[in-house]
């Protein structure tokens, strides 16, 4: 009878050890499936972070060209200046040949009022006349000229204007008080957006935008990644209250214009 018990009791403890090793192979498989699945989204994250940084070193010799031709306008404005100075001073002496010469006439008309033969002083008028005549049309090409460099000088002026202020703004890492863009798409569970603007539109790598809904801020974002005309921000923690989601469309603009 007691090796009876005793053979019952085997069997339970053998089949209780069987059960067991089954279900620990079976924990062990699951985890090495969410194993290889976590490596799959660090490998995948690694990919992203690459991809970041190489737009971030784009970014800053985005900056640099734009910086270089900043220095390139400058110059051509300043050798434009020179140029309208040159046509003025051009035309003031011309101006003062021309009343030169009308004083010439009049002394010619005083002479000719005193003579009885005027042969000889009409030729001399005449000529006069035709200097005259030639110094004015100088005048007026030269005014037309000058006319055209001030509206190219103008043009260049306010040109380099938006070009100081892109530099200011990108020395500053703030993007561009004009920027208004939009949300394209949210990735929630990254923490991230991308937005339909970037350089084109006045975005700047690494500053704060503000995100608008109904004239209110809801949610304040950090660029992270630029590109000529989309960009990629990280969303800031606690910048967002948990009863509003992002989502496309929402409004982006520069910081500082919520502000004012």
């Amino acid at each position: 009878m007691a090796t009876y018990i005793f053979g019952g009791l085997t069997a339970a403890v053998l089949a209780l050890s069987i059960w067991m090793g089954f279900k620990n192979n079976n924990e062990f498989e699951k985890q090495v499936k969410l194993n290889k699945r976590a490596e799959s989204t660090l490998n995948s994250l690694r990919v992203d972070l690459s991809n970041l940084k190489t737009k971030r070193d784009d970014t800053v010799a985005s900056k640099k060209a734009a910086t270089e031709e900043n220095v390139k306008e400058t110059a051509n404005l300043e050798a434009l200046v020179k140029d309208v100075a040159s046509i003025e001073s051009d035309i003031s002496e011309k101006e003062n040949i021309k009343k030169a010469n009308d004083k010439q006439i009049a002394t010619n008309v005083d002479v000719l009022k005193g003579l009885p033969d005027p042969d000889v002083l009409v030729p001399q008028i005449t000529a006069t006349k035709n200097k005259i005549a030639q110094l004015k049309t100088d005048i007026e090409s030269d005014e037309s000229s000058l006319t055209d460099l001030k509206e190219s000088s103008d043009k260049i002026i306010a040109l380099a204007a938006r070009k100081r202020v892109v530099a200011e703004c990108q020395a500053a890492g703030k993007s561009l008080p004009s920027l208004s863009t939009s949300v394209q798409s949210v990735y929630r569970n990254w923490g991230f957006v991308t937005l339909s603007g970037g350089n084109a539109q006045g975005v700047v790598s690494s500053s704060i935008l503000d995100v608008l809904r109904n004239g209110e801020v809801v949610a304040k974002l950090k660029v992270t990644a630029v590109e000529q005309n989309r960009a990629a921000a990280d969303i800031i923690p606690g910048a967002l209250p948990v009863t509003i989601s992002l989502r496309s469309g929402d409004r982006v603009v520069a910081e500082k214009i919520a502000q004012q």
